[in-house]
């Protein structure tokens, strides 16, 4: 039986979520802002972090530093 996790919630206001939510498809921003606002969006929705490094691509000591 998985646990519960003890991971601190994140809220996002409606003006933060479409900054990264615009941020998080961009083109021509730097991966690693890239990156970071897929992990957050994700992180605030609860998505597991396996779930999350799937989504983003990345690993999860990246996760974990990012958040």
């Amino acid at each position: 039986m998985a646990r519960k996790t003890q991971r601190a919630k994140l809220h996002l206001s409606d003006a933060q979520r479409n900054m990264l939510d615009q941020l998080s498809h961009s083109r021509t921003a730097p991966l690693r802002e890239v990156q970071r606002a897929k992990i957050l969006l994700h992180y605030a929705d609860e998505v597991p972090i396996l779930q999350i490094q799937k989504r983003a691509n990345v690993s999860r000591p990246t996760i974990i530093q990012m958040h």
